[in-house]
């Protein structure tokens, strides 16, 4: 096995010219976690729920690639999920629903392996944003596990990732007179451990979202509390024209991206209150989205 390994990684290098293209399509499983001592907001988030369901494809041709929302199993689902709570009591899980489906949904990666380029389309608060970057390089360490999915064997691969801050994350409620209780500061970058599951079979160093590296494209990925798991897999079948740079969109580094979103963050930190009104001593309560 330790040789079989070794073999995958050597090849790394030549799989870039040698890859082969195809449809990926995938799952994502968003977790939420909400802690608040605030009686009223857990009455209220009493028919939350805990998770929601996302689903993307990856096209992928040679050493380019795009990740983007799959249109049609999102509204599928939810449908689906609608026709099950008709009629059901509590607008959280509307709310959620709508979250869930809009989600993410404008979002594309694209990556040109072979001439070091990444861009990244983002909705952030209603707004468009083109963010480009040389690709991260991720120092994957491969493993010995194995399992199948999808009729391919897979091999398990971990790096520690201390570049970004996992998922979303709000933080508000307290006092109103106590400023410093509502506004916390941004969460600052945490090390967290991203594992895939890589296709040795499908020749291509590809995955969900900027994710890749690997010689084998990825099936499944776990970043903090959001899981990517693929439900088909379509070799030598991609549409014309669909892998391109994305367009549409305020033009940033990701620097610059990472700097105004958290300044945003902050923004609509400071200016929320209790849950319980102007005045209220109300708990505090944190929302925490795929982290």
């Amino acid at each position: 096995m330790k040789t079989l390994i070794r073999g995958i990684l050597f090849c790394l290098p030549f799989m870039v010219f040698g890859q082969s293209k195809g449809t990926i399509k995938f799952k994502e499983t968003v977790n939420i976690r909400i802690e608040t001592d605030d009686p009223e907001m857990q009455q209220r988030m009493a028919n939350m729920p805990s998770s929601f369901d996302n689903y993307s494809i990856l096209y992928f041709d040679g050493t380019k690639s795009i990740y983007v929302a799959d249109a049609v199993e999102r509204d599928k689902a939810a449908l689906l999920e609608e026709s099950r709570n008709a009629g059901a009591e509590g607008g959280g899980r509307g709310g959620m629903r709508m979250f869930s489906r809009r989600s993410g949904a404008d979002n594309a990666y694209y990556a040109d392996q072979e001439n070091g380029v990444f861009v990244q389309k983002v909705d952030f608060l209603g707004r468009k944003f083109i963010v480009s970057d040389p690709p991260k390089t991720f120092e994957w360490q491969v493993h010995e596990d194995q399992k199948t999915i999808l009729g391919y064997q897979c091999i398990k691969a971990t790096f520690v990732d201390t570049s970004a801050v996992s998922g979303f994350q709000m933080a508000f409620g307290g006092p109103r007179g106590n400023r410093n209780n509502n506004a916390q500061a941004t969460p600052k970058p945490e090390p967290r451990k991203i594992t895939a599951w890589f296709a040795p079979q499908i020749q291509a160093s590809v995955g969900p979202n900027e994710y890749g590296q690997l010689p084998g494209a990825i099936l499944q990925l776990e970043i903090g509390r959001t899981v990517f798991v693929a439900t088909s897999v379509e070799i030598d079948k991609v549409p014309e024209n669909v892998i391109k740079t994305p367009e549409g969109g305020q033009k940033m580094t990701r620097k610059e991206f990472q700097k105004m979103s958290e300044e945003k963050i902050r923004e609509m930190r400071e200016s929320m209150g209790p849950p319980g009104g102007r005045g209220s001593e109300g708990g505090r309560t944190t929302i925490r989205i795929g982290n």
